[in-house]
C-alpha cells in the first residue's frame, strides 16, 4: 500500500493513542466509525479524521453570543423566563445578560436564528440552512440532507432558512 503524507499523518495519531474515524462517502454514510486497527487504512475508499475534542459548549455560546432560553423551576424564586444571551455559567445555575440567575437555560433553537453545531450533534435535516464553517471565512446556503458530502466536523454553526 502507497501512503501519502495525510494518510501518514492518519497512522501515526492512531499508533499514538488518539481517536481516528472514518467514513465511506461512497456509501452514502454520513456517520463515522472508530479505527479498530491499522488494516483500516488499507481501504482507498474511506476518509478518515481525528475525532474531535469534546469543546466547552457553554464558553463557545458566550463568546459567540448565541441566544438562549432561561427559566427557573423554583416556585420559591421570582424571575420570569426570558431570551437573551448567556453571561456566565455557573455551578448552582446560569446568568443571563441582565444579571438574573436562573436554573435552566439551553440555546435557542428556531428557524432564523443562528445555531451552533457542537461534534456529535444530530446533523440538521433541514432543506436549506446557511452553514458557518471553522475558519469563520465562509457562509455559504446550500441544501442540507443526509446525502450531501459537508464534513461536519469543520461547521460551527447553522441557521436554518
Amino acid at each position: 500500500m502507497k501512503m501519502n503524507e495525510e494518510l501518514k499523518a492518519f497512522v501515526q495519531a492512531y499508533i499514538d493513542g488518539e481517536d481516528v474515524e472514518y467514513i465511506n462517502h461512497y456509501e452514502n454514510n454520513n456517520e463515522y466509525s472508530k479505527v479498530t486497527s491499522l488494516a483500516t487504512f488499507e481501504y482507498p475508499t474511506l476518509v478518515f479524521r481525528i475525532k474531535p475534542k469534546a469543546e466547552d459548549k457553554w464558553q463557545r455560546v458566550i463568546d459567540e453570543k448565541y441566544l438562549c432560553k432561561f427559566w427557573t423551576t423554583n416556585p420559591e424564586v421570582n424571575v420570569i423566563p426570558t431570551i437573551g444571551y448567556l453571561a456566565r455559567k455557573e455551578l448552582v445555575g446560569y446568568v443571563d445578560g441582565k444579571g438574573d440567575r436562573h436554573d435552566k437555560c439551553e440555546v435557542l433553537r428556531e428557524k432564523g436564528i443562528k445555531q451552533p453545531y457542537f461534534q456529535g450533534d444530530d446533523i440538521p435535516t433541514h432543506w436549506a440552512v446557511l452553514v458557518y464553517f471553522k475558519n469563520n471565512h465562509h457562509l455559504y446556503r446550500r441544501e442540507v440532507s443526509y446525502l450531501d458530502n459537508i464534513d461536519w466536523s469543520e461547521v460551527v454553526a447553522y441557521i436554518e432558512v
